[in-house]
C-alpha cells in the first residue's frame, strides 16, 4: 500500500481508510501519473498512521486534485511551499493531525496558489500540549487572501487570539469554527468577527477550552466580547448575515451586560435565526430582563445553564421563536403566569423542550391559546397527573411524559385526544416509567379503557407498546382482560344523597346485629383469630386474578444493584450485611436475597423481580451513577415500591441526580440516605451497624 500504487484509467474519486499499523508513509505515495486524474482524494487514517512527513513531491501527481482530504493521517511535516501549486483546490481539510503544529502549517502554505479554495479545516491540528500555542496572525491569514474562503476550522486547536483583522484577508468568510480554543480575551479576537458583513455562523462551543497544563483559569472578559461591540443605546451590533451563535458548554461572564445596562439588547439590523447556548457556565440563576433585538429567532436553546427563574417578559421580543429548549434548568419555582406569558407572546412556538426541570405541576390551561405546538418535552419531572388543554386546532406530533411519576390521565386531556382520534395522523404519547394505577375507581376503569382505544388506533402511537399499570402491589400490563377483572370483581358505587341518611341507619343496624352475631358464634367454635388467614385478590401473571393468602417473606433484606457495582457489592456489602443480620436476628437461614442469584432458572426476570420484592421486608439500593442510568434497577425499585416494602437508600459515590428516572427521582430528592465512607473502615462498620439495627427494628415491628 502507497507504493507507486497505480489508478485504472478514468478514476477521479478515490477514497483509502487506513484499518492496520503503518509506520510511516514514504515519499513514494501518491508518484504515479494515473494520479493526475484525481479530483476527489479522501484518506482517512483512523489513527493507524504513527508518522507522515510530506513532501513537495508528494503534490506533484495531485495538482488538479479539487477536494483533498488527509484526516487523521498522522502528519507531523509538511514541506515549505507544498501547495503553491494546486490550482483547482476547493477543499483542503487535514484535520485531526494533533501532532502537527499550525506554524508548520503556514510556511507550507506559502505561495498558496488556489483561488477557489472555500472550505479549510484544520480542526484537532495542534493539539498536544507538546505543540505549543499558536496565534492567527499575519503569516497565517496572508496566505488565504485571494481565495473565496467561506469555511474555516480551526476549532480543538491551542489557537489563542486573532491577532488580525480577518475581513482583510477572507472577505467572504462565512462560517468560523474555533470551539475548544484557548482564545484569551485580546480586544480583537471576537469583536473583529463582529464587523464582518459576510459571517452567517459564528461557533465557539466549549470555548475557552482549560487544560491541565495551564493552572490560571481563563475567563471570557469584556475586553474579548464588549469592547468595540456597542453603538445606539447600549445595544450590541451583530454582522448583518449572521445566522447561527452557538455557545455551546462555553464560559461567559454575562453578568457584565446587565451591570452595564441592566437588560440584553442587540441591534435589530440581524439575521439570526439559531443561537445555542446550552451548557453555558454563567453567573447567572435567572434571565432579569427582556431580551430584544432578536427579530427574526427561530431556534433558542438554553438547556443545562442553571437557570432557576426568567422574567415574565424575557422571551417577549421573539416574533418568530419556533424552537426552544429549556432542559436540564430548575424551573420548579417559576410563577405559572410567568409560563402563561411565554406562550402568550409566541405564538408561533411549535417544539418546547421542559424536560429535567423538577416540574411538579403544570396548570392545564397553559398551552390552551398556542396553535402551532408540535412537540411537547416534559420527560423526567415529577408529574404526577397530566391534564394540559390543547387549542382545537393544534396538531401535536409528540407529547413525551416519560420518567415523571404520572399515576392519573385527567378527562379533559382524555377527552381533547379522544374527540379528535380519527384525525390525529402519527401523534405519540411517550409514558415509559411512570406510575399508572389500575384501581376499581371509576378514573382509573375511564383511564384503562382509554388507554386500549389508543393501542386499538392506529392515528396514535402509545410508548411503550406494553403500558403497565400498578394494581394493589403488583404491576401488571394493561389488557382487555385485566379491564374485564376488574370490572367484573369490582364493586359498583352509586352515591345518592338522599338516601345516606337511610343507609347510615341501616349499616348500623347490621353492624350491631353482626356483633352479637360474632360474640355468640365464638363462643360456640372457641374460635382463634390467630388460626384464620385473611384471602386477598391479586392480579396474576399480568392476564389474571388469583386469590392467595398472607405469608411471612423469607429473606429480611432484597438487595438492589447495578451490574458494573457486582463486585464492590459482593465484596464490600453482601457478607457484612448477612453476618450482621444472622447475628442480631439469631437466624441461620440465608437472609439477603441477591438479584440474580437468587432467582429460578428459565423464569422471566420481570417475575422474578417482582417475587423477590414480595418476598423481603425491605430493600437496600446500592446508587450510585451506573444504578441511576439502569433501566432495570430502576424496575426493580419500581417493583420494590409498589410492595410497599421499606427502602434503605446507600450512596456509594457522588451521584448525577439528573440521571434519576420515575420513581427514583423521588427517592433522590424526598428519602434519608446513607453515604458510603470511602477508605474509613471504621466508619463503615459504623454504617453497617446502624443499618441492621434499622432493619431489624423495622422487621420487628412488621412481625408484631
Amino acid at each position: 500500500m502507497f507504493h507507486n500504487t497505480s489508478l485504472p484509467d478514468d478514476t477521479v474519486s478515490v477514497f483509502i481508510s487506513v484499518s492496520t499499523y503503518i509506520n510511516q508513509i514514504p515519499d513514494s505515495a501518491f508518484q504515479e501519473p494515473s494520479w493526475n486524474q484525481v479530483l476527489h482524494l479522501k484518506l482517512d487514517g483512523n489513527g493507524m498512521i504513527t508518522t507522515w512527513r510530506l513532501s513537495i513531491q508528494t503534490f506533484q501527481y495531485l495538482r488538479y486534485v479539487q477536494y483533498l482530504y488527509l484526516i487523521d493521517a498522522g502528519i507531523t511535516f509538511i514541506e515549505n511551499r507544498s501547495f503553491n501549486d494546486l490550482p483547482d483546490l476547493v477543499v483542503l481539510d487535514l484535520s485531526r493531525n494533533s501532532g502537527f503544529h499550525l506554524i508548520d502549517l503556514a510556511k507550507a502554505m506559502v505561495g498558496l496558489s488556489s483561488p477557489n479554495l472555500q472550505v479549510f479545516n484544520v480542526s484537532g491540528v495542534n493539539s498536544h500540549e507538546d505543540t505549543g500555542l499558536f496565534t492567527v496572525d499575519h503569516p497565517f491569514m496572508e496566505n488565504l487572501r485571494g481565495t473565496r474562503l467561506t469555511v474555516l476550522d480551526i476549532s480543538w486547536t491551542r489557537t489563542i487570539a486573532f491577532a488580525v483583522p480577518f475581513r482583510y484577508y477572507v472577505p467572504y468568510l462565512e462560517s468560523l469554527n474555533a470551539s475548544g480554543t484557548l482564545l484569551l480575551g485580546q480586544s480583537s479576537c471576537l469583536s473583529e468577527m463582529y464587523v464582518m458583513d459576510s459571517l452567517k455562523e459564528l461557533v465557539l462551543d466549549k470555548w475557552p477550552k482549560f487544560t491541565r497544563s495551564r493552572s490560571v483559569r481563563r475567563s471570557v472578559t469584556n475586553e474579548c466580547i464588549y469592547a468595540n461591540l456597542s453603538t445606539n443605546g447600549d445595544c450590541f451590533n451583530s454582522p448583518p448575515n449572521l445566522a447561527v451563535v452557538s455557545f455551546m458548554d462555553s464560559t461567559i461572564n454575562i453578568s457584565y451586560i446587565f451591570e452595564r445596562n441592566g437588560r440584553i439588547c442587540i441591534n435589530p439590523n440581524n439575521t439570526i435565526r439559531r443561537i445555542n447556548l446550552s451548557g453555558v457556565q454563567w453567573t447567572l440563576s435567572k434571565l432579569f430582563s427582556p431580551i430584544t433585538g432578536l427579530l427574526h429567532l427561530e431556534e433558542f436553546d438554553i438547556s443545562h445553564t442553571s437557570l432557576t427563574d426568567f422574567h415574565e417578559d424575557s422571551f417577549r421580543y421573539f416574533p418568530s421563536l419556533q424552537i426552544l429548549n429549556m432542559a436540564g434548568n430548575s424551573f420548579s419555582g417559576v410563577k405559572h403566569s410567568t409560563f402563561y406569558k411565554l406562550f402568550i407572546w409566541n405564538g408561533n412556538l411549535s417544539h418546547l423542550n421542559i424536560s429535567w426541570n423538577n416540574i411538579d405541576f403544570l396548570p392545564s390551561d397553559l398551552l390552551i391559546t398556542n396553535k402551532q405546538i408540535t412537540v411537547l418535552d416534559l420527560s423526567h419531572n415529577y408529574l404526577q397527573s397530566f391534564g394540559l388543554q390543547f387549542h382545537k386546532d393544534a396538531r401535536l406530533q409528540l407529547i413525551d411524559l416519560s420518567y415523571n411519576v404520572l399515576a392519573v390521565f385527567e378527562t379533559a386531556f382524555r377527552d381533547f385526544i379522544s374527540v379528535d382520534l380519527p384525525n390525529w395522523h402519527g401523534l405519540k404519547i411517550d409514558i415509559a416509567g411512570n406510575n399508572l394505577q389500575c384501581s376499581c375507581s371509576p378514573i382509573s376503569l375511564e383511564q384503562i379503557t382509554w388507554i386500549l382505544d389508543l393501542q386499538s388506533n392506529n392515528n396514535v402511537q402509545l410508548m411503550p407498546h406494553n403500558v403497565s399499570c400498578i394494581y394493589e402491589d403488583s404491576m401488571v400490563i394493561i389488557s382487555e382482560d385485566i379491564l374485564y377483572m376488574l370490572k367484573k370483581y369490582c364493586v359498583p358505587t352509586y352515591p345518592n344523597y338522599i338516601l345516606y341518611p337511610v343507609i347510615g341507619i341501616f349499616a348500623a343496624s347490621c353492624v350491631g346485629a353482626g356483633l352479637m352475631f360474632g360474640i355468640w358464634y365464638c363462643r360456640i367454635n372457641k374460635c382463634n383469630s390467630s388460626s384464620r388467614t385473611e384471602n386477598q385478590i391479586h392480579l396474576h401473571n399480568n392476564v389474571g386474578i388469583n386469590i392467595i393468602p398472607d405469608s411471612q417473606p423469607d429473606y429480611a433484606v432484597f438487595l438492589s444493584f447495578s451490574s458494573n457495582d457486582k463486585d464492590f457489592v459482593i465484596e464490600c456489602v453482601w457478607p457484612k450485611l448477612e453476618n450482621k443480620l444472622k447475628y442480631l436476628l439469631k437466624k441461620e437461614s440465608k437472609l439477603v436475597f441477591v438479584g440474580d442469584a437468587n432467582f429460578d432458572v428459565g423464569r422471566q426476570i420481570c417475575e422474578e423481580v417482582i417475587s423477590a420484592a414480595c418476598r423481603c421486608w425491605c430493600t437496600v439500593l446500592i446508587i450510585s451513577n451506573s444504578f441511576l442510568e439502569s433501566d432495570w434497577c430502576l424496575f426493580e425499585v419500581q417493583s420494590t415500591w409498589n410492595s410497599g416494602c421499606r427502602i434503605f437508600p446507600l450512596f456509594i459515590e457522588k451521584c448525577d441526580g439528573r440521571k434519576a428516572k420515575g420513581i427514583m427521582k423521588v427517592v433522590c430528592r424526598d428519602m434519608v440516605r446513607l453515604l458510603w465512607p470511602k477508605d474509613r473502615t471504621d466508619l463503615q462498620e459504623q454504617l453497617f451497624d446502624s443499618l441492621c439495627a434499622q432493619i431489624v427494628q423495622h422487621i420487628n415491628l412488621r412481625e408484631q
